[in-house]
């Protein structure tokens, strides 16, 4: 089944068990939480999926071998922290 899933962060690295193909709709933030609410098939077998979360003028990682994918970035409580998600890509 196709189906939309929120995913809450947390601070720093967040690894999900993410269906294959999933689609990342959109990364906003949500009760002071930042969420990704992605389109998944519930059907689909799992992989681990790691994100990582950067305030504004946070130093961005760049560790060898480790790829990283600009998802987007979220305002929580009320404008005051500005989260900006990336999501690894060729572990």
């Amino acid at each position: 089944m196709i189906t939309i899933h929120k995913y809450v962060l947390d601070a720093g690295n967040v690894e999900f068990d993410f269906p294959v193909g999933a689609k990342v709709l959109t990364v906003q933030g949500q009760n002071d939480k930042v969420c990704i609410w992605a389109e998944i098939d519930t059907s689909a077998p799992t992989e681990k999926v790691i994100f990582e979360i950067y305030g504004t003028g946070h130093e961005i990682k760049r560790d060898m071998g480790i790829d990283r994918e600009y998802v987007g970035t979220a305002q929580i409580c009320g404008g005051a922290l500005v989260w900006h998600v990336y999501r690894w890509t060729g572990v």
